[in-house]
């Protein structure tokens, strides 16, 4: 049952007694998955976030929580808390400025290029073993998940041919998946990342989705969606920030990016979800008369 803003209005004074609201407005859904927002205004005019979840916090989000404050997209630091006798949280921080980063209105010399990939090196050089409970995967077992999923999608006989062929090759390219695996935040888009209106990042959420990946996984919307300068100004930054270069970043990257499709495919059709199966398939159908375009284009060269 969904709360009324008055009563997310007196949670929030219980979980900082200080706190004088004036004005409580929901936020747009689709913020996060399972969380309700509101955007309170005190007396003085402060604005705060006000949010409820029914889940405890998960280890991403404690990772996120200490993150220094002068990370660039550190979420802002809790100022209240309290868990409601149905055992829902709901936490109160300063509300974060901002808009949706829409990676395809940044240009290079923009501040979230390269505090982008700061943000990207913090987390992917963190140690994984502190966070996750079980023994890491490593890069050859994320490989094998891949390989199966491919099984798994060549099972349906919904995928074009010269798409199976395609990504069969690029797993079999043991070189291309032998990066150590980290941790990643594996959903760094949408209202998950937010900017100024200079493009400077404000904050990040979402961070209940962090698990250990493959570093590339954090760079996959970004190659779908951002200019070349751009994407080579996040890299450098990243690259600078880690200490370690990845040769083969960019091109995992997009590999990653086509086989989101896949899985896509694979969820669908094991949930029998016919709306999200016909979505697949459109996707699939329009990336192989992009790749018979280029053959064509290839063959005329």
């Amino acid at each position: 049952m969904n709360p009324t803003w008055a009563r997310m209005a007196a949670w929030a004074v219980v979980a900082r007694p200080s706190l004088h609201p004036r004005s409580v407005a929901w936020l747009a859904p689709g913020v996060a998955d399972r969380v309700r927002i509101a955007r309170l205004e005190d007396t003085a005019g402060a604005r705060w976030a006000v949010r409820l979840t029914d889940r405890d916090p998960t280890p991403g989000d404690r990772f996120a929580a200490a993150l220094p404050s002068d990370v660039p997209g550190a979420p802002p630091v809790a100022r209240g808390a309290v868990t409601l006798a149905d055992g829902r949280v709901v936490t109160v921080t300063r509300w974060a400025p901002g808009r949706p980063l829409r990676w395809v209105t940044v240009r290079p010399g923009d501040p979230v290029v390269a505090q982008f990939g700061e943000l990207l090196a913090t987390v992917h050089g963190a140690d994984a073993a502190e966070l996750v409970t079980g023994p890491v995967p490593g890069a050859e077992e994320l490989r094998s998940q891949r390989l199966e999923q491919l099984d798994a999608a060549a099972g349906t006989g919904l995928v074009p041919s010269r798409l199976l062929a395609r990504w069969e090759a690029m797993l079999e390219d043991e070189d291309l998946w032998c990066a150590e695996p980290t941790l990643v935040h594996g959903a760094l888009q949408g209202d998950h990342v937010l900017v100024s209106d200079a493009h400077a990042l404000s904050a990040v959420f979402g961070w209940g989705s962090v698990r250990v990946g493959d570093p590339a996984e954090d760079f996959a919307h970004l190659a779908g969606a951002a200019t070349p300068d751009v994407l080579a100004g996040v890299r450098s930054s990243y690259e600078e920030s880690l200490g370690r270069p990845d040769e083969r970043l960019l091109e995992r990257a997009q590999a990653l990016l086509e086989l989101q499709e896949m899985t896509a495919l694979v969820e669908a059709d094991a949930a029998g979800d016919r709306e999200g199966l016909r979505e697949a398939r459109a996707a699939l159908a329009h990336r192989d008369r992009m790749l018979a375009e280029a053959e064509e284009l290839d063959t005329w060269e």
